[in-house]
């Protein structure tokens, strides 16, 4: 019995946005594990969301513009396991991406750093589990080369700067600081605004390729966040932001989110802005029209970052 044109529709948005191949996708639907409401699955849990949200929220701020060939996250693909996402990384990008996701208390900063609470767990292969250790919740990290999974890859950890404290390394319990960063995680947003905010940024991990279209143009794009609230992705010029968050839609991205109406979703050629309130995801273009940056001053920066990945 053929498949429905709905269902082909969802596993090729699945493909588009994870990375992941057709057949690959193929396997998934058979499974049962997307659908045309969600084609890309969500994270299991409550925490598990939580988790990744904060993960997103890092590595946004830690990137900012300093990406390398269009993997704005760093992720050049994911297999979106609700119990676990797998991130495929940039070779380039996993060692720096390791290091600003391990919590370290910064004294001239006055605070922590990374993701507080996790923890690296388990090492197999070239992949490491990277926990939460309050609740467990997991992501999975490898880096890919050209030819596929680089199974003898161990990150290179960045140490950072004089009065920095490795907080991670305390493998049993949180520690005070750390506690106060999940305070103000939690408290900044009314609990409603903290659960969607969690969820779409968490939806935004799974769907990096989507993503990716912010560096269409020049390999990067700008991304950061307002305290705890949100995610800007940025760009000079490239693709339209309209058409960014069409496929972002399309994806499932504002799925069974009462508070959202997309019809009401405010768009233009500049900016569109999906969420509610304070928890809220932005695509944003600077300029609608051709750029004058060229291949040259492209060039420049990428060797630069190329030469130092050590970017905070």
């Amino acid at each position: 019995m053929p498949r429905s044109s709905n269902m082909d529709r969802a596993v090729k948005q699945f493909s588009r946005a994870t990375g992941l191949q057709y057949r690959n996708c193929t396997n998934w639907e058979k499974e049962g594990k997307i659908s045309p409401f969600q084609p890309v699955p969500d994270a299991s849990s409550p925490s598990q969301k939580s988790f990744e949200a904060f993960v997103v929220h890092v590595i946004a701020e830690a990137l900012r513009d300093k990406q390398i060939d269009s993997a704005i996250l760093g992720i050049k693909k994911v297999e979106p396991r609700p119990e676990g996402p797998i991130f495929h990384l940039h070779p380039e990008m996993a060692d720096t991406i390791v290091s600003e996701l391990l919590p370290v208390f910064d004294s001239d900063y006055g605070g922590v750093r990374g993701v507080p609470g996790l923890r690296p767990r388990r090492y197999h292969n070239g992949r490491l589990a990277l926990a939460d250790a309050s609740s467990g919740s997991t992501v999975f990290l490898q880096r890919n080369h050209k030819n596929g999974r680089d199974e003898t890859w161990r990150p290179s950890i960045l140490y950072g700067a004089p009065g920095t404290k490795q907080i991670w390394l305390d493998q049993n319990q949180l520690t005070l600081s750390e506690r106060h960063e999940l305070h103000y995680w939690r408290s900044d947003l009314e609990p409603s605004a903290s659960h969607l905010r969690d969820l779409l940024l968490s939806r935004v991990l799974r769907r990096p390729k989507i993503v990716d279209r912010a560096g269409a143009s020049h390999g990067w794009a700008n991304t950061f966040t307002h305290s705890y609230f949100d995610l800007v992705i940025e760009s000079c010029c490239g693709d339209d932001p309209r058409d960014i968050s069409s496929d972002f839609i399309e994806s499932g991205l504002l799925s069974g989110i009462e508070e959202i109406d997309e019809k009401n979703i405010a768009s233009s050629i500049h900016s569109v802005n999906m969420g509610f309130g304070s928890a809220n995801i932005c695509v944003r273009r600077l300029s609608p029209g051709p750029c004058r940056i060229t291949p040259e001053r492209i060039k420049g920066p990428f060797e630069e970052i190329r030469k130092g990945r050590d970017i905070r």
